[in-house]
C-alpha cells in the first residue's frame, strides 16, 4: 500500500511540477490529497502515531461527504489518469457513472460502493452498474466490471 501511495503522490507532484494549469477546485483537491498522502507517508516512515491519527481524521473527513468525495475522485482521476477518464467519456458515461468507475478502479467492489453510499439506495447503485455495463457492453463483454476497470486503469497508466 505504501508503494501505491508513493506512486500516486509522485504522479500528482509531476503534474504540479510540470505546470499543468488546473482550475481552482481541482487544484484544491490535488493539494488536499497531496497533503494527506505526504502526512500518511511521514507517519508510516517515522512511526509517529500522532501524525497517523491526524491522517485518519483527514481521510475520514474526506470520505464522509459522499457526494463531494465522488466529485473529488473524478477530479483526481481527471488530473492523474486522463486517459482513463477520456476513455469513459467516449462511451457517454455520466459524471456519476464515471465516479462509480473511478471508485471501482480503486479496487472497491460494487457491494462495498453500495454500502458506502448509504444515502443512495443499493438499487440505485445496482442501476448505475447496469447502465455502465450497458454503455460499455461492446468492450466489456462478459467480464467483471471491477476487473475490467482496474485493467483499463493499468493500461492507461502504461500509456502516460
Amino acid at each position: 500500500m505504501l508503494d501505491a501511495i508513493k506512486n500516486e503522490r509522485d504522479s500528482l507532484l509531476t503534474i504540479v511540477d510540470n505546470g499543468v494549469v488546473l482550475d481552482s477546485e481541482t487544484a484544491g483537491q490535488v493539494n488536499q490529497r497531496l497533503s494527506i498522502m505526504n502526512n500518511l507517508l511521514a507517519a508510516k516512515i517515522s512511526g509517529n502515531k500522532s501524525i497517523d491519527r491526524d491522517c485518519e481524521l483527514q481521510m475520514a473527513k474526506l470520505v464522509n461527504e459522499k457526494d463531494a468525495f465522488m466529485t473529488s475522485v473524478v477530479l483526481q482521476f481527471s488530473v492523474g489518469h486522463q486517459e482513463f477518464i477520456q476513455y469513459l467519456k467516449k462511451y457517454n458515461l455520466t459524471d456519476r457513472e464515471i465516479g462509480f468507475c473511478c471508485i471501482y478502479a480503486l479496487g472497491i467492489k460494487g457491494s462495498q460502493i453500495s454500502s458506502y453510499l448509504t444515502n443512495t439506495a443499493s438499487q440505485t447503485a445496482y442501476n448505475i452498474n447496469l447502465s455502465i455495463r450497458h454503455k460499455l457492453k461492446d468492450v466489456i463483454g462478459d467480464s467483471n466490471l471491477s476487473t475490467f476497470l482496474i485493467s483499463l486503469l493499468s493500461q492507461s497508466e502504461l500509456q502516460q
